[in-house]
């Protein structure tokens, strides 16, 4: 399953410079902005929810041996939209606040978005 990347640069040259710098045995899907707003349009338009949904598949893939032992990963995610209603930082770091402690409620190791849908 690719991981995606968000490349932000106000230079097209630097976006492919910093694509091409990425190590090819990496499986990223890739999406470039040329500025803060159109990072935060992509953010917007839902990839947040997908990037975090991969980025704990892929944690809870991981495993580790130590000794004879072997040590299994998850992770709680919390995700919140960044809405005409959310006033203050503090809000939205609330808002995501609330999504994890729903997603530990519900069992751990998923990804919950605050006032919405929850994925395990």
């Amino acid at each position: 399953m690719s991981t995606s990347v968000l490349i932000c640069d106000d230079s097209a040259m630097a976006r492919r410079q910093m694509a091409r710098a990425l190590p090819a045995h990496w499986d990223v899907w890739v999406e470039f902005a040329a500025d803060g707003n159109q990072a935060i349009g992509a953010v917007e338009a839902g990839n947040a929810e997908v990037f975090v949904e991969r980025l704990r598949r892929r944690v809870a893939g991981e495993r580790i041996t130590h000794g004879d032992a072997e040590i299994r990963f998850s992770v709680s995610l919390g995700v919140a939209e960044l809405s005409p209603e959310v006033r203050a930082c503090r809000d939205w770091m609330e808002r995501a606040d609330t999504a994890l402690y729903d997603s530990k409620r519900a069992g751990r190791n998923r990804v919950t978005v605050y006032g919405g849908t929850s994925s395990a």
